[in-house]
């Protein structure tokens, strides 16, 4: 079932997408029943006035900028070795499919003269 949605409630393109947005990608992600859970920062407001909110971010949030590289930098090995392992099992397959082209064609060639023989004796 498609919802159509005009494009003036969603906002404009490349900017901060508005509540009806963020509300219809929140019940799509629990009916699709996503996977991770939505983990947003805690903000508390001040109790008294003039004093400044402060944030508390989730514990496995990276906050450093060093954590944040050398996550990066993880990943990215980790992309590499998987491209790796991909394009090894592509050439693999390729391989065995070769493999089984030449062995049909040695096959097709040496079947009939099997033939022949059985027939003529």
């Amino acid at each position: 079932m498609l919802n159509k949605v005009d494009i003036k409630t969603l906002g404009h393109k490349n900017s901060i997408p508005l509540e009806p947005y963020l509300k219809w990608v929140r019940t799509r992600t629990q009916s699709l029943m996503m996977p991770y859970p939505s983990i947003l920062p805690v903000i508390f407001e001040p109790v008294k006035e003039g004093e400044v909110p402060y944030t508390i971010l989730h514990p496995d949030m990276p906050t450093s900028l060093e954590d944040l590289q050398r996550d990066w930098i993880q990943l990215k090995g980790e992309r590499d070795t998987f491209e790796a392992q991909f394009y090894a099992s592509g050439r693999k397959v390729l391989e065995l499919t070769r493999l089984l082209h030449e062995e049909q064609t040695l096959n097709a060639y040496i079947a009939p003269k099997r033939m022949r023989t059985t027939f003529l004796s």
